[in-house]
């Protein structure tokens, strides 16, 4: 099923809130499961607005790389840097080149009601 603006706009919103979360937080418990929630979510998300089957676990990840090789490498990535280098700045960028084609972060604006 293919998403609506609708559906795009709600998740743009809560992966930006989400990241806003994870951005604010020491790394630790709460920054990794917020690091897992966000990958997974721009997964889904990415997958979605391409029209890809989701799959799950590592099936996710193989039908990333099947989708754009490139991409997948940077969600691999992005996780290594802050696992291993505490690093948020790549979930971050990660997190804009997925959502910048569909107006990128969402947070002013927009209400769920």
């Amino acid at each position: 099923m293919a998403w609506n603006e609708r559906l795009i706009n709600h998740n743009r919103y809560m992966i930006s809130n989400l990241l806003d979360d994870f951005l604010d937080k020491e790394t630790g418990g709460e920054a990794y499961f917020l690091a897992n929630s966000i990958i997974h979510d721009l997964a889904v998300f990415t997958l979605r607005t391409n029209k890809h089957w989701l799959g799950s676990g590592k099936w996710m990840f193989r039908e990333l790389r099947k989708m754009d090789a490139a991409l997948a490498n940077q969600f691999e990535q992005s996780l290594e840097a802050f696992y291993q280098r505490h690093d948020k700045q790549a979930i971050a960028k990660l997190a804009e080149i997925c959502l910048r084609p569909y107006g990128g972060r969402l947070l002013e604006g927009y209400y769920i009601g």
